[in-house]
């Protein structure tokens, strides 16, 4: 799903094209500093985005084979909630 997918489902409920992008930018604009913040993020029924640590190692170059280190650093991870978990792998059956 794209940007202009969420802001044509916006529209489905009756909502102008102008204001349906006013709100799917804004709330990507709100989710964005609450990231930047190193806040975590949850939306219930959907799941969390966490920053995780990842600390300094030797990791190996996969196209050269040559030992590189990587530094300590954040990585966004997303976590869905159960009920997303259950929703999708009903889905699947």
């Amino acid at each position: 799903m794209k940007k202009s997918d969420l802001i044509f489902e916006l529209k489905k409920i009756g909502l102008t094209y102008e204001r349906s992008k006013l709100i799917v930018d804004s709330v990507i604009a709100d989710i964005q500093n609450a990231l930047n913040s190193g806040d975590t993020i949850n939306i219930s029924g959907f799941g969390s985005l966490i920053w995780k640590s990842r600390y300094a190692r030797i990791a190996r170059n996969p196209k050269t084979g040559k030992l590189v280190q990587l530094n300590n650093r954040q990585i966004l991870q997303f976590k869905p909630s159960a009920r997303l978990k259950k929703k999708i792998n009903l889905k699947d059956s």
